[in-house]
């Protein structure tokens, strides 16, 4: 598969890649570990397949809800509906928001079969939580050195603050992180991880991040 973000795709010529004298052929997409990557990297045959296994178990749920209590259907959403739509969010949660909005809607269909007073955290949040907690664990963890050598540079300190933003750099957790990405770089990138994330990343309080870590650190921090 080949990819790039240019709007007309480069074909390959027939026969021109093999592999001991079987020839290869070119795909659209291609499914790893669950998650079905196009040529562009948009995610959009990824997300339209999980709605739709989604949707599936929605119908079950309906039909069990009305033998449940409010705990259990609850117990079944968060365990039978929910992980299927957070699946490895940190690779596509760059995606058109068009397309994340097909997972919201299932949830919300799930709130309404729940009946009223069904409130859950949104399923954008959710994503934030789990990357800003990823972000955590590289920064505590050792061991981890080839993921955090992925990661942007470090922000530059300003040395003589003069703007709101530049204060709050200053007196800010260590750990604050740069975007390199040019202004020009296409939407998906931008909320893609870690770049979408940057901005709540560095703007988190310094207790939050400067304590000294423990067994319930990563807890504390979520």
């Amino acid at each position: 598969m080949s990819m790039s973000r240019r709007s007309t795709s480069i074909p390959l010529p027939p026969s021109s890649l093999s592999f001991d004298g079987t020839v290869i052929r070119e795909e659209t997409d291609v499914k790893l570990l669950g998650v079905t990557f196009d040529r562009k990297l948009l995610f959009r045959n990824h997300l339209h397949q999980v709605a739709a296994r989604s949707s599936q178990r929605l119908g079950f749920f309906r039909k069990v809800c009305p033998v449940l209590d409010r705990n259990g259907c609850l117990s079944v959403y968060k365990g039978f509906i929910r992980p299927t739509m957070e699946y490895t969010p940190l690779v596509w949660q760059g995606a058109a928001r068009s397309n994340l909005a097909k997972l919201d809607h299932i949830q919300e269909r799930c709130m309404r079969s729940i009946g009223a007073g069904a409130m859950f955290p949104s399923l954008s949040v959710r994503r934030q939580v789990s990357g800003l907690c990823y972000l955590f664990k590289l920064h505590y963890i050792s061991g981890l050195s080839q993921l955090t050598d992925m990661l942007p540079p470090a922000a530059p300190e300003p040395a003589r603050p003069r703007t709101r933003h530049q204060h709050q750099v200053k007196h800010s957790h260590a750990f604050q992180l740069s975007n390199p990405l040019p202004a020009t770089s296409p939407d998906i990138l931008h909320r893609s991880f870690p770049f979408g994330l940057l901005t709540t990343w560095n703007a988190l309080p310094s207790a939050i991040l400067n304590a000294p870590p423990s067994k319930a650190a990563l807890q504390r921090f979520k």
